[in-house]
């Protein structure tokens, strides 16, 4: 969610970039011939409020998994465009799914590590789930366990911040990190791929 540091007409040119950066998403898919979906915050924003949510700072869309792939098959064709196709596989992109990045921007993120890239969109894969609703929830369950463990196996101790999580008794965080870069990124990255 947008930082509250960030004043009113920032967050009007941020939105504002996203907006860019959604419509050149757009061109390119149509070009492509992509058919995709609005999900989550993005699409109750453009249902409920014709736009943002108020408190939103991201744009989610969707893809069946065949319109994904051939998606990510077209990365090359973004090439000198101010746009970029990434996923695991990018360096920089620790997220189990795509993102279509403005490289004419500069986006710093921090969860758990700092992560600078341009602003995206992200592209989420759409799997037939099939079943129930409890069994889809129970799926949805797993997986998102799955993408934060993904996560943090991603998540670098540098020297700095190790020293910063020692001097705040962090312990935890330190043996979190540390267990699973050891320990669960094989697995994790095996399941994701």
């Amino acid at each position: 969610m947008i930082q509250q540091e960030m004043s009113s007409v920032m967050i009007k040119a941020f939105k504002q970039k996203l907006v860019e950066t959604m419509s050149a998403f757009i061109s390119f898919c149509a070009e492509n011939n992509i058919t995709y979906f609005a999900t989550g915050g993005t699409a109750i924003g453009a249902i409920r409020h014709k736009g943002f949510i108020p408190w939103d700072d991201d744009i989610d869309v969707c893809m069946l998994r065949s319109e994904y792939d051939r998606f990510l098959a077209l990365r090359e064709k973004c090439k000198g465009t101010g746009y970029e196709i990434t996923d695991y596989h990018t360096k920089g992109n620790s997220t189990p799914y795509a993102k279509f990045v403005n490289m004419n921007t500069t986006l710093v993120e921090f969860d758990y590590n700092s992560v600078s890239s341009g602003l995206f969109i992200d592209v989420f894969p759409l799997d037939n789930v099939g079943g129930s609703l409890a069994e889809t929830i129970a799926l949805k369950n797993r997986i998102m366990a799955n993408v934060q463990r993904y996560q943090r196996t991603t998540f670098d101790l540098d020297s700095i911040s190790m020293m910063r999580y020692l001097k705040g008794m962090h312990l935890n965080t330190i043996f979190q990190a540390i267990k699973y870069k050891l320990i669960y990124k094989h697995q994790v990255t095996k399941h994701v791929q």
